[in-house]
């Protein structure tokens, strides 16, 4: 009944309310949608949000593969992965019942999931795969068949990258590449970045 799971990312917030994150499958075109379920008596019962439907079609397009981190004025932040050459952007007031503002962020990323997650030192730290490698201004694209997705976009996953946020995810630093492993060369890493 359009439940595909994938589930990214769960958390538990400071009230103790358990927020993970899920798809839908839509039809009609077929895309994906997200949504998130909230427990507030530890997984007895659970409540499904608002649906984001960013559209889209294809397979492997729509908003798919979330991640999401508490922030300090108790609200959530929600990252998507997209086909549209950014992480796209949502956030919950209300504990994971509803979503909004949705819109795109400002950080540019590969068709790849993200992951937030809050440090011992209160940061916030982001892993993800950026629309192009460091230094270049493209990637060979995929998609636009309206099979896997409606239009072209990068599939970069040889090179992760990580930031920190020191503003509860409002900005982020200079991301700093940790990892890359072209095709055939598995194992190589950056001079600047060793093993």
């Amino acid at each position: 009944d359009a439940w595909t799971g994938a589930i990214r990312d769960m958390i538990q917030l400071r009230d103790g309310t358990v927020v993970f994150t899920s798809q839908m499958l839509l039809h009609n075109p077929g895309r994906h949608a997200t949504v998130t379920y909230r427990s507030t008596d530890d997984g007895r019962n659970w409540e499904r949000s608002n649906i984001i439907d960013l559209g889209g079609i294809g397979h492997h397009d729509g908003a798919i593969e979330s991640t999401i981190v508490e922030r300090g004025d108790g609200s959530i932040l929600m990252l998507l992965r997209t086909n549209w050459g950014s992480l796209w952007r949502a956030v919950s007031q209300d504990k994971g019942k509803t979503w909004h503002p949705i819109g795109p962020s400002d950080i540019a990323a590969s068709s790849a999931p993200a992951i937030l997650e809050r440090l011992a030192s209160g940061r916030i730290f982001i892993a993800w795969n950026r629309y192009h490698h460091e230094g270049t201004n493209d990637f060979p694209k995929y998609g636009g068949d309206f099979q896997g997705t409606g239009t072209e976009t990068s599939n970069n996953r040889q090179e992760l990258s990580i930031a920190f946020s020191d503003d509860d995810g409002k900005s982020w630093g200079e991301p700093a590449v940790i990892a890359t492993v072209m095709p055939g060369q598995a194992g190589v890493y950056p001079e600047k970045y060793p093993q």
